[in-house]
């Protein structure tokens, strides 16, 4: 079997390629990052506030069209849940 010269500098060069690749993926595995907490106090439930815009307009009382029939099958779903 013959093997052309072109593919066996493009299996060299892709050789090459991953083999930096997962080099540089140990460096970085192995530095030890700083990270500064953005939470720094307790959270206090009578300091919540509600931020406008935040609640999409399918979810709003105006769009509710009342229980959906227990025949209706959910192939997607999204749950928004209120505390």
């Amino acid at each position: 079997m013959r093997v052309r010269k072109e593919c066996v500098g493009a299996l060299g060069l892709l050789i090459i390629y991953l083999g930096l690749g997962l080099g540089a993926q140990s460096v970085n595995s192995t530095a030890k990052v700083q990270f500064q907490p953005l939470i720094t106090q307790p959270i206090v439930a009578s300091h919540r506030v509600i931020l406008p815009g935040n609640t999409p307009p399918w979810a709003r009382p105006r769009n509710d069209r009342g229980p959906a029939p227990a025949s209706l099958v959910l192939s997607r779903m999204i749950l928004v849940s209120m505390e």
